[in-house]
């Protein structure tokens, strides 16, 4: 007789009450579940009130049959599982086919199979594989009986499961990749958004591309760092900011910052780079609704603002953590911002001060976030820290800006060659003098 496993149940010629079935769900495509219930099967039981004889017959009359399911002749309860495997070597040893064949089933199972694992029909794959393998050497590929959700019983041959195991991780591994590309792609697209808020690379900050230089570098494919201007025919306001967090939830941050830039005052006669910063930290706040006790985002940025009056040469810098850099006749002056940085929820009482910059044309002024000056070159060494940063730029101070921009790129590609980058990277650069008058940015 033939028993592939399939939905078709095939029926063991028997004496009254004595009905075995096997049955399986190879060559059906099912929704596979990851649990032992998606896996193919046997029902096989035979009761306790037969001889050894009646195994043996039940494996001749099927070459496909692994084990049988032993259960007591009044109640039906599983007392233990014969598997092919064991009872051929028991039985093919000299004399015991004449010795066995009349014995008690009931005795045979107490015996020698009267402990076979026993697992949930609900028990993941993966974990049934591990107890499976667990088991003695000699035991390792015994069919595993199976306890039904109806409280039945059924065989499951641990090959099978292995396989079944396979098929788990090429399931998991196609829904993973299936995933990571819709997660690719919804990033891939947020990036475009992402840039699309900034001002436009070709035009930097809308000044000649020789006369400043724009570096961007998401820790990932988007990022938490952004840069941002708008021009006048008098004023031009140019910010860096660094947004909590990297990645997707940066991003976010960011794009809600930008919102909040551009709704700044168009008309800048009378305001004060700290006027401006203090106006962006409450409407982040209020964005975020960090005011109400239920709000879910303590969350806010560290941003670098200046103020050029170019009409008459002034030039003011408040900072919400941010420090501006200013380099003239090779020397680099820092001008720190103050220590608080806008929104986050637990910020009540937040101080911007306004620091008035000499203007000398042909001067220079870097901003930076954080990220190059927390970024490692080694494992274990520390980050480059302020006075790295000045070094670096008085090694580039007086070249010209494609120059510059160059170094810092290499210099930035060096700190990162052997260890991962830690964080969002921004540099922007600019100089003060003519290259401001006239209208730039947005």
């Amino acid at each position: 007789m033939n028993s592939r496993l399939n939905y078709s149940d095939i029926k063991i010629d028997s004496s009254p009450g004595e009905v075995h079935e096997i049955k399986g769900n190879v060559g059906k495509d099912l929704a596979f579940n990851n649990t032992l219930a998606s896996v193919a099967y046997q029902n096989v039981f035979i009761s306790t009130n037969n001889v050894v004889k009646k195994v043996e017959e039940a494996f001749e009359s099927d070459d496909n049959l692994m084990g049988v399911m032993i259960t007591d002749e009044d109640e039906g309860n599983l007392l233990g599982m014969i598997s092919r495997k064991r009872f051929m070597e028991l039985y093919s040893k000299p004399f015991r086919k004449e010795l066995y064949s009349k014995k008690s089933l009931k005795l045979m199972v107490a015996e020698d199979f009267d402990a076979p694992l026993c697992l949930n029909e609900t028990e993941n794959i993966q974990q049934a594989v591990l107890k499976a393998l667990s088991r003695p050497q000699d035991q390792m590929y015994e069919p595993i009986v199976v306890k039904t959700v109806e409280h039945g019983y059924k065989l499951i041959d641990t090959q099978v499961l292995l396989l079944d195991l396979l098929r788990v991780h090429e399931s998991q591994s196609r829904e993973l990749k299936e995933k990571n590309d819709n997660i690719m792609e919804s990033i891939s697209y947020a990036e475009r958004l992402q840039r699309a808020i900034l001002p436009p690379l070709p035009h930097r900050l809308g000044i000649s591309d020789d006369k400043c230089f724009v570096i961007w570098k998401p820790k990932d494919v988007v990022g938490g760092d952004m840069y941002w201007c708008r021009s006048d025919e008098r004023y031009a306001l140019i910010a860096v900011a660094d947004c909590t967090g990297h990645g997707v939830p940066g991003a976010l941050m960011t794009m809600a910052l930008g919102s909040i830039l551009d709704g700044l005052p168009r008309v800048l006669d009378g305001q004060k780079p700290s006027m401006l910063l203090y106006s962006i930290h409450n409407s982040l706040k209020e964005t975020l609704r960090q005011e109400h006790a239920d709000s879910l985002a303590d969350d806010g940025a560290d941003v670098a603002l200046c103020m050029l009056d170019k009409k008459d040469k002034i030039f003011l810098f408040a900072g919400a953590k941010l420090s501006l850099f200013l380099e003239k006749d090779g020397i680099i002056t820092e001008y720190k911002g103050s220590r608080h940085s806008v929104g986050y929820s637990q910020r009540k009482d937040v101080f911007f001060e306004d620091r008035l910059i000499d203007w000398v044309d042909g001067s220079v002024a870097y901003l930076t976030t954080d990220g190059l000056l927390h970024q490692h070159c080694e494992e274990g060494k520390g980050g480059l820290g302020r006075t790295g940063f000045v070094n670096l730029l008085q090694r580039i101070a007086g070249s010209p800006f494609a120059e510059q921009e160059k170094a810092v790129e290499q210099f930035i590609a060096e700190r990162v060659k052997h260890v991962e980058q830690r964080d969002d990277i921004t540099v922007v650069s600019f100089e003060i003098g003519k290259s401001l008058e006239g209208r730039i940015g947005i």
